[in-house]
């Protein structure tokens, strides 16, 4: 299985792909259409990969969304959409149809030797809207065997043959506007690309809507009802979201119902059996994870108002509550340009700390990343602190699909510092290859 690149590398092969268009555009068009295309000054050379700025053509933050939507399944507070002109998703997908085009594939090979020294990575912006978009249908009720392979990790005959050995049948025909062919129903192929090992399940990381940090048990059937009509009115559909709210209008209710359910396999009866509840006891915990992703909200957050509603006494000697927070726990500060870091009893011990990698791979240069043993290093990044010997100079080994760490030992940091768990290293990016180190008692 490949490795989750940097998003440094698809961030470089997202500039690629444009650069290889409008230099397209500059050799057999007009000669300055593409600096032009690009927001350039003409008769300038163009930055590098790296430097050019993707937030002046609105590319920046679609990037960083997809990006955690295709390699750690992750939804935030941005829906993910496909629509070609406008959506995050669509964009890059129309992005990539323009570069299959033959000649803007011949010109990109020139653009990656002309404007990067650094090569590393190059198909990952490929890769990365294959997969968002393999996900995207699966997250919406019908997926292509092809979809599946890139989802599972695995040659399509092998998925065919799985498929056969599940019972699970292929169906011909046609989608809507997105999907044509052979497909399967979510449903069917969920139970069993669950247990692939290298499958990872959408979730959503906080609510769509602005949730209390707590409910109480007499609030939750109100909420739930809110929180529908919320939902839909958020997907644009608001004369659903009203038809839930009165019964003078059966057919607008039953498309609400058939709306809310479609995206979780439920029936219109389960979504309005829900609707009508009147007391949390009438709730299954086991529900939780698939009313979240129905309602929009953070499944961990919301299972964990259902289970302490449910079973006070019990929960309250498990674990505190569980606060929600409108983009889960994110430590990252992109605007401020700070990753915080939460000191463990086990990383103070042995000198280190990690990273998650959805933060690394935003925060870190893409080729500053090295393997966990000394099989390969990556270019060292200097990080200034407040005692002797500073700056520290390591590179960022990847310890595995979800963690990186500074090679660095940061023992004596610790100890000056009287470390201790739950502290806060706030790292701030000063350049590009600069950061400065700062410690947070709790």
């Amino acid at each position: 299985m490949e490795q989750i690149p940097a998003f440094a590398e698809v961030r470089r092969g997202c500039v690629a792909a444009l650069y290889g268009i409008a230099r397209t555009i500059d050799i057999h068009v007009r000669a300055g259409a593409g600096a032009d295309m690009l927001a350039l000054e003409p008769r300038r050379d163009w930055p590098s990969l790296d430097e050019f700025d993707l937030a002046s053509l609105g590319f920046e933050k679609p990037l960083e969304v997809i990006y955690r939507y295709a390699f750690y399944a992750e939804v935030g507070d941005t829906d993910i959409h496909d629509d070609w002109e406008e959506g995050n998703l669509g964009r890059l997908q129309s992005l990539l149809r323009l570069t299959s085009n033959d000649l803007i594939d011949l010109n990109e090979d020139e653009v990656w030797d002309i404007h990067s020294d650094d090569q590393t990575g190059r198909g990952s912006f490929h890769r990365m809207v294959r997969l968002a978009t393999a996900r995207y249908h699966l997250d919406r009720g019908t997926v292509s065997v092809d979809d599946l392979a890139v989802l599972a990790d695995m040659e399509e005959r092998s998925i065919r043959n799985a498929l056969k050995t599940e019972g699970i049948a292929i169906q011909k025909g046609a989608v809507g506007h997105t999907l044509e062919g052979e497909y399967v129903d979510r449903h069917q192929v969920l139970p069993w690309l669950r247990s692939r090992r290298r499958f990872i399940e959408t979730k959503r990381i906080g609510s769509l809507n602005p949730v209390p940090d707590s409910l109480k048990a007499d609030e939750i059937p109100a909420f739930i009802r809110r929180q529908a009509q919320e939902c839909l009115t958020r997907r644009g559909m608001g004369r659903s979201a009203r038809g839930l709210k009165t019964a003078e209008h059966p057919s607008e209710r039953s498309v609400a119902l058939a709306n809310l359910g479609r995206s979780v396999g439920w029936t219109e009866a389960q979504v309005e059996a829900l609707l009508k509840i009147s007391s949390v006891e009438e709730l299954s915990p086991d529900d939780c994870p698939v009313i979240a992703r129905m309602l929009g909200l953070d499944a961990q957050w919301w299972t964990d108002q259902v289970m302490r509603a449910r079973f006070p006494e019990a929960m309250k000697e498990l674990a505190p509550p569980v606060a929600q927070t409108a983009h889960g726990p994110s430590l990252l500060n992109e605007q401020e340009k700070t990753l915080d870091v939460v000191l463990t009893d086990a990383g103070i011990r042995n000198g280190y700390f990690d990273i998650e990698r959805r933060y690394a791979d935003r925060f870190f240069p893409a080729d500053s990343f090295g393997t966990k043993g000394a099989e390969r290093f990556g270019k060292e990044v200097l990080i200034h602190h407040d005692q002797k010997k500073s700056p520290y100079r390591t590179d960022i080994r990847i310890k595995s699909q979800s963690l990186a760490s500074p090679r660095k030992r940061f023992s004596a940091y610790f100890t000056a510092h009287g470390a201790t768990p739950g502290d806060v290293l706030r790292i701030e990016r000063l350049g590009e290859r600069e950061y400065r180190l700062s410690f947070q008692s709790k």
